[in-house]
């Protein structure tokens, strides 16, 4: 693995350029002298390029915004640089600003050493980020201060500074925090995607269809290249770690994702996340409104920059919200969240922090970074979650699931909450399905890790399609049965009918000759029969189904109270499943014994939610048993004459 040592947040001292300049020079000192550099000036004729003017007021224009913003969407692709004019920024502050910075730099040079760069420390008064004593530098001093948020300021920096440049500068901070275009920092409201599907839908509406869009597959061949897959386990380990690195520099390189196991983070913790967050998106529309986006904001339940009421939607809707620092949470969005969900999200995004912070820590390793720079920069960063919900579409090949982009933050942690190929990137030209792994978390590189490792890691376009026409297009592979026959044989009308008995026939002294004869017959032919005139009432069989379906609606951690114990084959769970590579069936199983009474595991049935505990149905099915059985006994008996007196 060859890597250039890349450095951050550090400095070495070196002379103040302001005041070696005062000196009587006649030429500059070899130091500062950069025979590697372009010329100043390359070209400065009318003709040359000129760097793109955006105009504040046009962008904020529901008239000019279409054009204007496109004007912006140039500038940010082709140059990384423009001009704002009409930025609301008042002219007079601004030349205040101006004055009193040319000010702090005329003071002597004891003052201006009262905010002079501490050891190992970018912020404060000197040059910028000189790594060794043979380095080329700048010629120029600067002052660099962190002003917001107000708590990550150093204290001897803004408090030190004379008291006029100080009220200027947090005036002036304020008012840059403030340039933020309402409707490029919020979003629009538009309909609920889950709610429009609900609807009998035979076609997508029009605002919802993209064909501008790549096809939802270009590249899913078996031959398709595949994500990288990292072990951390294998990283933090001293045996596997240079290898293992190599493998995640390599990720991380040329591809910008990876799949990450043995991360770390608990299963039962990773399940009870995707149980709550697709709860969440179950609840009643009035109460997920609770957390609607408000008007000029990103965070909450909604769709994320839409500007224009003609702007195309993706299909799917979105939940955001920032959930560290505490103190950055909207109150109306997490404290308010429904319990279990905010607590097993506060334990989620606290396993995330921690697990973003070693990704972090190996990414520094990897570039041969010193140890603490990936703490400086990214320890008291922001943190948030976004949640997207894909219902499903009558025309997927029509739609996207979530727009082709590139993530705006240093590190992206995906789980996802199924095993659909919904998320696509885009490699050497092409999009490329991502296949999650079991347990896995997919990783991403984001734009600012682009920029702090100066290209070496990239942050790649991807995107989520939309793929089903229900909620799961595709069997994971353990339960597809190639050795059964088909589901269906035969339903043709013609087709032979598993028997009717009836009970009432069998009880009653006319029919019971030719209803027991039907009952032998279905039992030595068949092995089945369907049971007519029970006895048991309808209203009590209506409660036991709809009791039992309420049970298996009941949220995982509820259901997991009565899980198959080790060797047992009463619980909730499957029966018989006796090695990892066994084929399963497509069900949940809950067996347990009903009767007689001493033989209840004491975990399930006495714990079972009332009213199902099932007690007086229990005791009708065994009168019933008991009855058919009597009649089992009389044909066979009848059986046993006959064959004696042959």
């Amino acid at each position: 693995m060859e890597t250039k040592a890349i450095s951050f947040g550090r400095t070495v001292a070196v002379p103040n350029v302001q005041e070696f300049a005062k000196n009587p020079l006649t030429s500059v000192p070899p130091r500062y002298v950069h025979p590697d550099q372009d010329p100043p000036i390359i070209s400065l004729n009318s003709s040359s390029p000129q760097v793109p003017i955006i105009d504040m007021q046009r962008l904020l224009s529901q008239d000019f915004m279409d054009s204007e913003l496109q004007k912006l969407d140039q500038a940010c692709r082709e140059w990384g640089f423009f001009q704002l004019i009409n930025h609301e920024v008042s002219s007079r502050l601004v030349e205040k600003v101006k004055l009193e910075s040319e000010e702090f730099f005329k003071l002597p040079i004891e003052e201006k050493n009262k905010c002079r760069q501490k050891e190992g420390d970018l912020e404060g008064y000197g040059n910028v980020s000189v790594m060794s004593e043979d380095q080329k530098l700048h010629w120029g001093d600067r002052l660099y201060i962190t002003t917001s948020p107000p708590h990550l300021r150093k204290p001897h920096l803004i408090p030190n500074l004379p008291h006029s440049f100080r009220e200027t500068l947090e005036a002036y901070s304020a008012e840059l925090k403030n340039v933020e275009p309402t409707n490029l920092g919020g979003s629009l409201p538009v309909p609920y995607v889950q709610e429009l599907a609900k609807e009998p839908l035979t076609s997508v509406p029009t605002r919802y269809v993209r064909p501008d869009q790549d096809p939802p597959f270009i590249s899913s061949t078996t031959s398709s290249p595949e994500v990288p897959v990292i072990d951390l386990f294998r990283l933090l380990s001293g045996d596997y770690m240079k290898s293992e690195l190599e493998k995640f520099h390599y990720a991380c390189q040329e591809w910008g994702f990876f799949q990450l196991i043995n991360h770390g983070v608990s299963n039962s913790l990773v399940e009870k996340v995707k149980v709550e967050i697709q709860e969440f998106f179950k609840l009643p529309m009035e109460e997920k409104n609770k957390y609607w986006q408000q008007a000029g904001e990103l965070e909450g339940y909604g769709q994320a920059f839409v500007v224009s009421e003609e702007q195309k939607l993706d299909w799917a809707d979105m939940f955001y919200l920032i959930t560290f620092p505490a103190h950055f949470r909207k109150p109306h969005l997490f404290p308010k969240l429904p319990l279990p969900l905010r607590d097993t999200l506060e334990a989620y995004s606290t396993e995330l922090r921690n697990l973003a912070m070693k990704i972090l820590n190996l990414i520094a390793k990897a570039l041969r970074m010193e140890p603490n720079d990936m703490k400086d920069l990214f320890e008291e960063g922001m943190q948030s979650m976004r949640m997207n919900y894909y219902p499903p579409c009558p025309q997927p090949e029509l739609v996207i699931g979530l727009n082709p982009h590139s993530d705006s933050v240093g590190l992206t942690i995906l789980l996802q909450l199924n095993e659909m190929e919904g998320l696509q990137i885009r490699k050497d030209g092409m999009w490329i399905p991502v296949k999650p792994l079991p347990d896995a978390f997919i990783i991403n590189i984001g734009d600012i890790l682009e920029i702090v490792t100066n290209g070496i890691y990239r942050s790649i376009e991807h995107r989520a399609t939309e793929l089903a026409k229900e909620p799961l297009t595709t069997v994971p592979l353990r339960y597809v049965r190639p050795d059964q026959d088909p589901p269906f044989i035969s339903n043709t009308t013609s087709s032979p009918q598993v028997p009717v008995i009836d009970l009432i026939r069998l009880l009653s002294g006319d029919s019971m000759e030719s209803e027991l004869e039907k009952f032998h017959y279905a039992c030595q032919k068949w092995g089945f029969f369907q049971l007519i005139n029970h006895g048991v009432s309808t209203s009590l069989v209506e409660k036991v189904k709809a009791e039992i379906q309420e049970f298996f609606k009941l949220p995982m951690e509820e259901k997991k109270k009565y899980c198959q114990q080790a060797g047992e084959l009463e619980g909730y769970g499957q029966a018989f499943v006796v090695s990892e590579e066994q084929k399963l069936d497509w069900a949940d199983l809950f067996h347990f014994i009903t009767l007689p009474t001493h033989l209840r595991k004491p975990h399930l049935l006495p714990n079972l939610p009332l009213p199902l505990r099932f007690d007086f149905y229990s005791l009708l099915n065994q009168n019933l048993f008991k009855t058919l059985m009597i009649f089992v006994k009389m044909r066979m008996s009848r059986n046993s004459f006959l064959s004696s007196e042959k």
